[in-house]
């Protein structure tokens, strides 16, 4: 799970310096580590 709050943390960065792509690569990637982040990572995406 250490990896996968890190990559969240990535996406929200890239969110603030609105980088949508690098946004979804790095959620995908979170999702990949532990899908149970999956709708935090939805949720993110999904306000940007």
């Amino acid at each position: 799970p250490e990896d996968a709050i890190i990559w969240l943390n990535l996406v929200k960065t890239s969110l603030r310096l609105k980088r949508a792509d690098k946004a979804q690569e790095f959620g995908d990637k979170a999702i990949a580590v532990n899908a149970g982040f999956t709708p935090y990572v939805k949720s993110l995406l999904k306000g940007s």
